[in-house]
């Protein structure tokens, strides 16, 4: 079976279970089979776009709102595109195996997907797309996840989770992901040239635009050692300004816990592409060969 969104000019929400939500909600034990596409043919140039498994999109609305989802599983494939050149060009197209995208509080545990993830904008990830700190939503974590199928979109994609963005200039945020895998086969960007963004094994992208600094908890994740990656994230424009890195790299990341710590390739304020944000990626450490999901689950305890 297949859930599709036909044609829209401005905002698209679709979902296995939900297209869209404004308000506190709880999706637990919930599971979708069928594929969730966004057949867009309309011709907005500002179209947004979120797409999820389970739920398209969930919005705030600067009221603190909680989201929670337990136990979820997604198996349909998860797509957002566009059948008209003119679409979905400044605006977001968000993807993601249980949720596309989140700016209330965030809370996504034991959940798995096994889809494939494809989107033609910023933003796609295993379990999660995006999510967006809003001046009232502080926190999202994702606890005991996992995903197998393949990652794909033009930057800030993700084995677990696409992009965190920090737009407030609130202090206190909260980043967590722990005990997650990705198991697929590939994590794919299809950017060809330096931007002010990265994709990771694990998570695609940190976005600090406020440079607030979030206190991170990212630990116990790992990712298929037999994976393929593929990202352009330098050399910079500028090499005495930034590191120059290579495309296709994977590298192991320890665990980064606390309030002065910060994942690798880190990108301070006046390094790289912009004075404005400060990003990371998040590839977590190649499993040992031989290891599966379970076994790594049953390791973590």
């Amino acid at each position: 079976s297949q859930l599709t969104n036909a044609q829209g000019n401005r905002y698209m929400y679709i979902g296995g279970i939900s297209g869209g939500i404004n308000t506190a909600a709880d999706f637990e034990n919930c599971t979708n089979n069928a594929a969730v596409l966004n057949g867009n043919t309309g011709t907005s140039t500002n179209t947004t776009v979120d797409v999820g498994g389970i739920v398209g999109a969930a919005y705030d609305g600067g009221n603190s709102h909680q989201l929670n989802f337990k136990n979820c599983v997604n198996t349909g494939q998860i797509t957002a595109q566009a059948t008209q050149a003119t679409a979905i060009v400044t605006a977001r197209a968000t993807v993601g195996g249980i949720i596309g995208y989140s700016d209330s509080n965030l809370f996504v545990k034991d959940c798995f997907s096994t889809s494939d993830v494809d989107s033609i904008n910023q933003g796609s990830g295993g379990v999660v797309g995006c999510t967006n700190y809003s001046a009232k939503s502080t926190e999202a974590s994702v606890i005991n996840c996992y995903a197998t199928g393949k990652i794909t979109g033009p930057f800030c994609i993700g084995g677990v989770v696409g992009l965190f963005t920090i737009e407030s200039a609130m202090t206190g945020f909260k980043v967590s992901v722990e005990n997650c895998y990705y198991w697929g086969e590939s994590v794919i960007s299809a950017k060809t040239s330096p931007g002010n963004y990265s994709s990771g094994a694990i998570i695609g992208c940190v976005r600090d635009k406020n440079k607030i600094k979030p206190v991170f908890s990212l630990k116990a994740c790992y990712r298929n050692p037999d994976m393929q990656f593929s990202d352009y994230n330098g050399p910079y424009p500028d090499a005495t300004n930034g590191p120059e890195t290579s495309n296709n790299v994977l590298i192991d990341h320890e665990d980064c816990v606390g309030e002065d710590a910060y994942p690798p390739f880190f990108v301070p304020q006046g390094l790289g592409y912009s004075n404005d944000y400060c990003q990371c990626c998040y590839h977590g450490k190649a499993a040992a060969a031989g290891a599966t999901v379970s076994s790594l689950a049953k390791a973590a305890g």
